[in-house]
């Protein structure tokens, strides 16, 4: 799902498959949504049944946390009946919303209101028809980012119906863990994952569905342009943080934009950033096997 106001002022949205030489097939033309939103803070994850949820911040006078559901499987797009659906009516100038599929058809909608700076992360269920869940909040607060999106991201697990996320808390950007379980509709207890993080650090969750465990990925702390992760079993209790990349030559111009996958393959934690302290920038990516070492693949697309 891809927004741009300059483009097209709906969300447009395109499904690929991946293919064995590392190409995509798309499996139909670019499809206009007809959903206008607010800004490009926006989410997509497809359910076990294969329908995409797009989260986003909806336009007009009034902006609030909204989720859309695609009734096609086949890479075109329909509107689903009973969507767009608002998530919350407390109206902010920014919500962050993140769609995350927990398996059976389920899903859950994490969103957080930036708008003032910071606001507490909170979770719609939603069953996969039509019933939701009784909205689930936090005390504490998630730290806005640079663009005036929530310092968040989340998993699936589609065994459990669980979702684990990870954001940077307010005011002391302390790295924070908690999951959603479906079936209680509860948030777990809250863990600290590294203290005093950087301002703009975000911690990105991968799950490894083999292994059952956690890694979390971030940058910026406790040292500058260093990228970091931690590992957990269970998310109870997190590992001392590794040391991961050091980019003190090049840099690291914004940690909010350091990216991984939801879940890990082949046993590989891998890690999307960006570096260089102007354009042209790389893309870097670089992974680290659980029995092998560390690999790194750079682009620098020229006047990028």
């Amino acid at each position: 799902a891809f927004f741009n106001s300059a483009v097209d002022p709906s969300i447009l949205f395109r499904r690929y498959t991946t293919n064995s030489d590392g190409t995509l097939t798309a499996s139909a033309a670019e499809q206009d949504t007809a959903i206008d939103p607010q800004n490009s803070l926006n989410s997509i994850d497809v359910s076990s049944g294969g329908n995409a949820y797009v989260g986003y911040e909806s336009s007009g006078a009034n902006q609030y946390p909204t989720v859309v559901k695609n009734a096609n499987t086949d890479g075109t797009w329909a509107t689903a009946s009973g969507f767009p659906k608002t998530l919350s009516t407390s109206a902010s100038t920014t919500w962050s919303v993140v769609s995350v599929s927990l398996g059976s058809n389920q899903m859950a909608f994490i969103y957080a209101d930036t708008g003032g700076g910071d606001g507490e992360l909170r979770v719609t269920g939603f069953d996969g028809t039509s019933t939701y869940k009784t909205e689930v909040a936090t005390t504490t607060l998630v730290e806005q980012g640079t663009n005036g999106e929530a310092l968040l991201s989340c998993a699936g697990d589609t065994t459990n119906a669980r979702a684990y996320c990870g954001f940077t808390k307010s005011g002391t950007f302390d790295l924070i863990y908690l999951s959603y379980t479906y079936s209680t509709n509860a948030l777990s207890s809250e863990v600290t994952i590294a203290s005093a993080a950087n301002t703009n650090s975000i911690p990105v969750i991968t799950y490894d569905s083999t292994r059952l465990d956690l890694f979390v990925v971030w940058a910026g702390a406790p040292t500058a342009n260093h990228v970091y992760y931690s590992h957990s079993i269970g998310g109870s209790t997190w590992d001392s943080s590794t040391n991961w990349i050091n980019e003190e030559t090049a840099t690291i111009p914004t940690y909010e934009g350091v990216g991984s996958t939801q879940y890990m393959t082949s046993d590989n934690l891998g890690v999307l950033y960006v570096r260089q302290s102007a354009s042209p920038f790389d893309v870097r990516y670089a992974s680290i096997s659980r029995v092998t070492q560390t690999v790194t693949l750079t682009v620098n697309p020229t006047g990028q």
